[in-house]
């Protein structure tokens, strides 16, 4: 059955956010893995077995990260493979990729297991943490490869325009990690082990029933072991494109370990409240994720196809649907931020640091949804560098420079909450600021 979506002709509106539904909905399923963990670790076992998953997630999101942008960047080589009716080299480019992510993520996956404590104590992970977290991040890190195999079959499915299978599978693999974390930590008491082992099993799930579909298809993407070889030019390309934005998440998560370690320096109230409140913010913030990853293959597939006034107004389109959902979002978070805290937990400290960082970053999240949508924009250009440079300027070095200046003078937990929207603010107007300069130079 043909499930893909006609980004290239047809009702641009309509098509468009047909194709982005798929995508936030697995983007909520996806992110439920560690939520749920975190849901069930907090409510049914203690406060700090729920510090010990929530110290973890930055880390764990580095390498997940890592692998959706190399294969958000790939996903722009494929998209302009399939427009351009380049059967041939659509093929190699996805078993050049698979067989790249297998070896990328075996080397990783090695040395993140060998270096989990030493991770772990450069964020100062709270002492009386750091065992449950070492034990979870290690079980974790033994299903990443799962994780690469998924994101390259889903990226090489939206770029023929269908967004829908990958989301399926998802759902299954989403629904029976929560099946599986209730059952291991309830009736089999295993605590923030069960909750791990929960999660690659579910991982695992989901990269089989991908590669499943890439197998059985009858389209020209059609996965073929025998052809798993790396394609020198291709992978260049693949790296060209992939590897800014895989780069950029590791070096942005890097930060992020730094910001959890100004983080830790408040107990682990603060880890558990500050950490269940950026999973309420990884949830708010799907929409405009949804809308910039389908920007990148509509603009990808419209180039690829010399379709340049529609994707101008696609351009425009999204900007628009993303303001207005980002506004409907943020205002329900703002006013029940106890409300969600209290879901993670019915400690009154956690949910306290929790609120407080809810509190001042919703009346500025118009900012990360802009953000979203600009990466989306320049990427589907093939300006993934440029993309790199600007949050790491924003979000990496702008970010270090505030949180070291700030918190030698003034050292309250209400500074490192303001650090998440100065960056946005940033990192969108040089975004912004360059890809108008791009689009005269275009039209020109």
């Amino acid at each position: 059955m043909d499930r893909s979506i006609d980004l290239i002709h047809g009702d641009m509106k309509r098509n468009f956010t047909l194709f982005c539904l798929p995508i936030f909905y697995g983007l909520i399923f996806q992110n439920l893995y560690n939520s749920v963990d975190s849901i069930v670790v907090g409510q049914f076992v203690s406060s700090n077995a729920l510090a010990a998953v929530t110290v973890c997630g930055n880390i764990t999101n580095m390498m997940v990260g890592f692998f959706t942008g190399l294969s958000t960047g790939a996903s722009v080589l494929y998209s302009r493979y399939f427009s351009a009716d380049d059967p041939e080299n659509l093929r190699k480019s996805i078993h050049t990729s698979i067989l790249f992510v297998m070896l990328l993520g075996i080397a990783i996956t090695a040395a993140a297991l060998f270096y989990s404590r030493a991770l772990l104590q450069v964020i100062n992970c709270p002492a009386d943490v750091i065992e449950d977290a070492l034990v979870y991040l290690r079980i974790y890190l033994i299903g990443l490869l799962f994780t690469g195999f998924y994101n390259v079959g889903s990226a090489v499915m939206r770029s023929v325009g269908d967004s829908r299978t990958p989301f399926y599978y998802l759902i299954a693999a989403s629904l029976l990690n929560i099946v599986l974390d209730v059952l291991l930590v309830t009736a089999v008491h295993m605590g923030v082990i069960g909750v791990a082992v929960a999660t690659i099993i579910s991982q695992g799930v989901s990269a089989f029933l991908t590669m499943r579909r890439m197998r059985t298809t009858k389209e020209v993407w059609k996965l073929e072991w025998s052809d798993l070889k790396i394609d020198r030019p291709i992978l260049k390309e693949i790296i060209l494109l992939g590897m800014p934005a895989a780069i950029q998440t590791i070096i942005q998560s890097i930060s992020n370990l730094f910001v959890q370690g100004y983080i830790n320096e408040f107990g682990a109230y603060a880890v558990a409240g500050i950490g269940s409140a950026q999973k309420i913010d990884q949830f708010a913030c799907m929409p405009a994720q949804s809308i910039g990853l389908g920007l990148t293959t509509y603009v990808s597939l419209n180039e690829g196809a010399d379709e340049h006034e529609r994707c101008r107004r696609g351009i425009q389109f999204a900007t628009v649907l993303d303001l207005i959902i980002t506004a409907l979002v943020s205002i329900p978070v703002y006013m029940n931020a106890g409300a969600l805290m209290s879901i993670f937990t019915n400690d009154p400290e956690v949910i306290k640091a929790g609120i407080g960082l809810l509190r001042v970053i919703m009346p500025l999240y118009e900012f990360m949804g802009l953000m979203q949508v600009s990466a989306g924009i320049l990427r589907g250009y093939g300006k993934s560098m440029a993309v790199m440079a600007f949050s790491i300027g924003g979000m990496v070095v702008l970010r270090q420079i505030y949180l070291f200046i700030v918190m030698n003078r003034f050292h309250t937990i209400q500074m490192i909450y303001w650090c998440y929207p100065v960056c946005w603010i940033a990192t969108v107007a040089a975004s912004y600021i360059y890809y108008f300069m791009l689009v005269r130079k275009r039209a020109a």
